[in-house]
C-alpha cells in the first residue's frame, strides 16, 4: 500500500516537472526569429526566380535575334539562289535563240542545191541562146542562097553528111553510101526525131549533129539561087526575089522554132556543172549516159525538178526541218515554177507564131487558087 503511494507520489511529481519545463521552453521561443527566417526564404526566392526570368528573356532575345539573323541569310541565300537560276535561264533563252537564228541562217541542203541550180542556169541560158541564133540564122542564109551553092551541090552535101555517121546496111544495098557509119541508135538519126532532137534532154555530140540535119531536112535542104545583078532590077527579078523572102519569112518561123528547141539541148562543159548535175541524178536515180560531162537548159530544168520529187533523202528530212526551212523550200520551188512558166511562155510564142503562120499559108493556097479558078 506504501509502496503504491510512493510510486504515484513519484509520478506526480515528475509530470509536474515535465509541465513546468514546457512552460519555460514556452515563454523562451522567439517568434520574431521564425517571421525574419520566413522574410529572408522568400527575398532569397524572388532574387533566384529574378535572375531565372532575366535569364530566360536574355535568352529568347538572344534566340530570336539567332532566328531573325538565320532567317535574313537564308533569305539572301534565297534570292541569290534565284537570282542564279534567272541569270541561268536567261542565258539559256539567249543560247536558244541564237542556236535558232543560226539554225534559221544557215541554208538546208535543199537550199544550196537550189542556189547552185540558179547559179547554173544564167551560163546555160546565154549558151543556148547563142546556139539559138546561130542555127536559125545559118538555116535562114541557107535558105537565101548565100555561098551560091546550087541545089545540086546542097544535095550532095546533105547525103554525104547522112552517110558519114548516120547510114546502115540498106543505104550501103541500095548504093547510096559505101558503108555502114551509124550505131543502133543512130541510124537514121538525121530523119528520126526520136534519135536526134528528142534522144535526151541534153544532147551528145553525135545527136546534136544529127538534129541539125533534122532541121534542115523538116524547113528544107535546097537553097534558092542567088539572083544575079542585071537581074535583079528587072520586073521579073524582083518579083522572083519577092516571092522567094516570103517563103523564106515563112520557113524561117519554123526553123526558129525549131533552133529554140535544139538550142535549149545544148550540151555545155563545165566542172561546176558537171558536179552539180551527176550529184542530183545519183539523188534521183536519174542515169545520165553519154551527157554526164555536161548540162544543157533541159537538162538543167530535168534535173532540178526530180530534185523535188524523186530526192528520196529530200523527202524524209521535210519531217525534221523546221518551218521556216519548209517556208524557203516552197519558195525555192514557186521560184522554179515562176522561171518554168517563162521556159513556157517562150513555147506559147512560138506555138503561136507557127500557128499564124499556117493561117497565112493556107490563106495564100486559097487565094491562089481562086485565082487559079478564076483565070479559067
Amino acid at each position: 500500500m506504501n509502496f503504491a503511494r510512493k510510486g504515484l507520489s513519484v509520478a506526480l511529481l515528475a509530470a509536474a516537472s515535465s509541465l513546468s519545463m514546457s512552460q519555460a521552453l514556452a515563454n523562451d521561443y522567439d517568434y520574431g526569429f521564425e517571421q525574419q527566417k520566413t522574410q529572408e526564404i522568400n527575398a532569397n526566392t524572388s532574387s533566384v526566380v529574378s535572375a531565372a526570368e532575366d535569364a530566360i528573356v536574355q535568352a529568347l532575345k538572344l534566340a530570336t535575334g539567332q532566328l531573325s539573323g538565320n532567317l535574313n541569310q537564308q533569305t539572301a541565300a534565297d534570292t541569290k539562289v534565284a537570282d542564279a537560276q534567272d541569270d541561268q535561264e536567261t542565258k539559256r533563252r539567249i543560247e536558244d535563240a541564237k542556236y535558232q537564228a543560226t539554225r534559221e541562217a544557215m541554208p538546208t541542203v535543199s537550199r544550196c542545191i537550189s542556189t547552185t541550180s540558179a547559179i547554173t542556169a544564167a551560163p546555160l541560158e546565154t549558151n543556148a541562146g547563142a546556139v539559138r541564133t546561130a542555127v536559125s540564122q545559118q538555116l535562114v542564109n541557107w535558105d537565101l542562097g548565100a555561098g551560091n551553092v546550087q541545089r545540086a551541090e546542097a544535095a550532095r552535101r546533105q547525103v554525104a553528111a547522112h552517110c558519114g555517121k548516120f547510114s546502115t546496111a540498106a543505104d550501103v544495098q541500095a548504093g547510096l553510101c559505101s558503108s555502114a557509119t551509124a550505131s543502133s541508135d543512130l541510124a537514121y538519126a538525121d530523119v528520126d526525131a526520136s534519135r536526134s532532137l528528142f534522144a535526151a534532154e541534153t544532147l551528145p555530140a553525135d545527136n546534136a549533129e544529127a538534129s541539125n540535119l533534122l532541121i534542115t531536112n523538116i524547113v528544107g535542104s535546097d537553097p534558092w539561087r542567088a539572083i544575079p545583078s542585071d537581074q535583079a532590077s528587072t520586073v521579073e527579078g524582083r518579083a522572083e526575089i519577092a516571092k522567094r523572102n516570103q517563103i523564106v519569112a515563112k520557113r524561117s518561123v519554123a526553123t526558129e522554132a525549131l533552133s529554140y528547141l535544139r538550142s535549149n539541148k545544148e550540151a555545155m562543159e563545165s566542172t561546176e556543172l558537171t558536179n552539180w548535175a551527176n550529184a542530183r541524178a545519183a539523188a534521183t536515180g536519174l542515169q545520165r549516159g553519154d551527157s554526164s560531162e555536161s548540162l544543157s537548159v533541159d537538162g538543167h530544168i530535168e534535173l532540178q525538178s526530180r530534185s523535188w520529187f524523186f530526192d528520196q533523202d529530200w523527202l524524209k528530212s521535210l519531217q525534221d526541218k523546221p518551218m521556216d526551212a519548209k517556208v524557203a523550200d516552197l519558195a525555192d520551188m514557186q521560184a522554179f515554177q515562176v522561171y518554168q512558166n517563162f521556159k513556157n511562155y517562150q513555147l506559147l510564142e512560138r506555138i503561136t507564131s507557127i500557128l499564124a503562120t499556117s493561117l497565112a499559108i493556107t490563106v495564100d493556097q486559097e487565094k491562089a487558087r481562086v485565082i487559079n479558078v478564076a483565070a479559067n
